[in-house]
């Protein structure tokens, strides 16, 4: 009861030590959130643990699986997945599908920003198990050459830039020189690795003067029911020295590999790790020096105090008991 009374009539120095327990407190879990959300829970699409990231690498690269060939994720040349890997039939992977991100100026009642956007293979909505909210997705029309160029917005440019209005389907927006057709708005929340604000069709060649070429794409898989990575691995093996003679200009020659696509979400966090946790650990520890700082200056306060009550026979317990209370609280 004096320790609680004690803390009651110091209540800056108590508000002073909650705030840095909580402080403390609140970057530990924060740091696990954080390393709990990319290291172990799984990714937010529907059988997510079958997605695969495919990939070329040099053929010296050692292990099946090859989870650390390409750190972050290595590309696959326009011509290898043109060539061969989207004209293949697997037997281990159910959908396959190609994309790439970039930024173009946004036009909107004579107002320009830079939006990221990706470019995208008709499968990639199927392969993520994912459809517009409103409008469609695309379909393999919107890829052949001469075709109307078409885009879908995602649910945070259909809101922000255009009102959320439904009647935005069917009208052309300004995205750098081009004119797209809005077909699409993708729900809301939806996102996949680049923050796309919009999506387009992925096209092998483009006019140069108002859309640049693809030079390289990231591909990504489903695996088949039943199908394991190692068994993927081994069927795009097969493939790997059509891939290769298609990449024309490798220094050195290249095989396809695959890996969780988790990886490319660790493998990008992972040189980011050793800093995050030293922000974190100085952040816990600047407040414990500080709750010390607070407690020792206390103690000195309280030296009068303890010197009448020991003088007036109080024992070493009856002074350390209040001291251990007011500290574990």
């Amino acid at each position: 009861e004096y320790a609680l009374g004690t803390l009651r009539a110091n209540a800056g120095f108590t508000a002073t030590v909650t705030l840095s327990l909580a402080l403390a407190v609140g970057a530990a879990s924060s740091a696990f959130s954080v390393v709990d959300a990319v290291r172990f829970r799984a990714l937010p699409f529907p059988d997510a643990d079958r997605l695969v990231l495919v990939s070329e690498a040099p053929v010296s690269t050692p292990g099946v699986g090859a989870a650390n060939a390409c750190r972050a994720a290595c590309s696959v040349a326009w011509t290898s997945w043109d060539n061969t890997i989207a004209r293949i039939p697997f037997r281990t992977m159910d959908l396959v599908a190609a994309h790439v991100s970039g930024a173009k100026a946004l036009t909107v009642n004579g107002e320009s920003e830079t939006v990221i956007g990706t470019l995208a293979t008709d499968s990639m909505f199927a392969l993520l198990q994912v459809a517009p909210a409103l409008g469609r997705g695309f379909i393999a029309e919107d890829h052949r050459l001469g075709a109307t160029p078409v885009t879908i917005l995602s649910h945070e440019l259909w809101t922000t830039r255009f009102a959320a209005d439904p009647a935005v389907l069917g009208t052309a927006v300004q995205l750098s020189d081009t004119k797209y057709v809005v077909v699409g708005t993708m729900p809301p929340g939806f996102d996949f690795e680049s923050g796309s604000r919009f999506w387009l069709p992925a096209l092998p060649s483009l006019d140069p003067s108002t859309r640049p070429s693809i030079r390289a794409v990231t591909v990504v898989a489903r695996l088949a029911r039943g199908a394991t990575i190692e068994q993927a691995q081994a069927e795009l093996a097969a493939l790997a020295p059509e891939a290769t003679a298609s990449a024309g200009n490798a220094r050195e020659p290249l095989k396809l590999i695959a890996a969780p696509l988790r990886v490319r979400y660790v493998e990008a966090a992972r040189n980011n790790d050793l800093i995050f946790f030293a922000i974190v650990a100085a952040v816990v520890l600047i407040a414990c020096v500080n709750l010390t700082n607070l407690l020792l200056t206390r103690g000195l306060d309280q030296r009068r105090e303890f010197a009448v009550r020991s003088a007036l026979g109080a024992n070493s317990v009856r002074l350390a008991r209040p001291m251990i209370v007011q500290n574990s609280l």
